[in-house]
């Protein structure tokens, strides 16, 4: 607890901002005093001008330790950097992310999210973003834009083998259409395969569902999935939307494991036990919404804004470069090219404390911090 209370005066001090050289038990005792106090001629310096850089430095590391642990399991554990590391090179196996940005081929890639556009629209903002350099391309039959996203990536010269292409099969063809559902999935991409293929959401929304018959719709559809698979119409195969229920549900009755989860994460809403139980299985992660949807005015946040004056960087940027050094890869959505230039430039490095302070953003607990909808209502 003493920790947990450390880290906190710390982050409160850091927001009000710092300067000279303090003892961290004298700067702590400034900060517990009242506002009124603290701006006393008697108080000396206000808590601003108590606090040094240094000593907000020294409070987070001897914090970090106990709380990492919670917030962050297994940085250390060797056995869990190396499933890490083959789940990532699972799902990204024939690609070479150095083509697509120009990070290091170890961070995954930035993925350009399709929702919400069809038709020429779909096709001119596919086409931008392959010229500004994405090669993930993240679909679905449900976004009905598959064959614009085909058609982009037909037109646009590139090698096959140099896009990635996700797509999902919708609740609706969930079950005995699910093995029809990918075959039409593929004739409207136009390919022979596609790189990543997830099953959208683990059922419908339904007033009234059965936990056994969603199971079995979802065994059904897996089944269909892995021998998409199996028949060389997938590379690989993942989830989207499920929970850490789902998930335990089928490694029960599934022959080729998931190797990706696409969910909501971004800094009001991180899902901190939700990541740690992929990262225990070896799941990739890939976050949609990665700003929140343009939502919770979070990239008005006074912290990220902060951390992107110090880079001079957006507060969009440190977000994705947030997510990427957690190796999760974001999918971003924009129809401005100049837009989604800017998500795509994130080639810097956020510090420690950057990353802690970010940490600290976390609403989970608050339902309202969910963009998206709530897979923990589907049985």
């Amino acid at each position: 607890m003493a920790h947990i209370m450390q880290v906190a005066l710390a982050e409160k001090a850091w927001r009000v901002g710092m300067p000279p050289m303090t003892p961290p038990s004298k700067a702590m005792r400034l900060l517990k005093q009242p506002r009124k106090c603290r701006r006393s001629p008697r108080g000396g310096q206000r808590a601003s001008e108590a606090l040094s850089a240094v000593c907000i430095g020294t409070m987070l590391a001897e914090a970090r330790s106990s709380l990492r642990v919670r917030r962050r399991t297994a940085t250390k554990d060797v056995n869990w950097q190396k499933r890490r590391d083959a789940g990532m090179q699972l799902v990204f196996a024939g690609f070479n992310p150095a083509q697509a940005t120009a990070q290091s081929p170890a961070v995954p890639v930035i993925g350009l999210g399709t929702c919400c556009l069809k038709g020429p629209d779909s096709l001119q903002q596919v086409s931008d973003g392959l010229q500004v350099g994405y090669r993930v391309i993240d679909t679905a039959s449900h976004y009905e834009n598959e064959a614009e996203v085909g058609e982009a990536v037909g037109r646009a010269g590139l090698q096959r083998s140099d896009v990635f292409i996700i797509t999902k099969v919708w609740f609706d063809d969930m079950g005995e259409r699910a093995p029809e559902a990918i075959q039409e999935s593929l004739k409207r991409l136009n390919t022979d395969y596609v790189d990543l293929l997830l099953m959208h959401f683990p059922g419908a929304n339904d007033a009234l569902q059965s936990p056994s018959a969603n199971r079995k719709r979802r065994e059904m559809t897996w089944r269909a999935m892995e021998a998409a698979k199996a028949q060389g119409q997938a590379k690989s195969l993942g989830v989207a939307n499920f929970t850490r229920r789902h998930l335990k549900e089928m490694f029960e009755y599934c022959r080729d494991r998931p190797s990706v989860l696409q969910t909501e994460i971004h800094p009001y809403f991180q899902q901190t036990k939700l990541v740690e139980f992929c990262r225990q299985n070896s799941l990739q992660l890939q976050s949609f919404s990665p700003l929140a949807h343009g939502e919770l005015n979070l990239l008005e946040d006074r912290v990220l804004k902060t951390i992107a004056v110090s880079h001079q960087r957006s507060p969009a940027q440190v977000v994705l470069r947030w997510l990427l050094q957690q190796k999760i890869s974001p999918i971003v959505f924009s129809r401005s090219r100049q837009r989604l230039a800017e998500d795509f430039d994130v080639d810097f490095q956020l510090s420690d404390r950057d990353m802690e302070r970010i940490s600290f953003l976390d609403r989970d607990g608050d339902g309202a911090a969910r963009v998206g909808f709530d897979p923990n209502l589907i049985a």
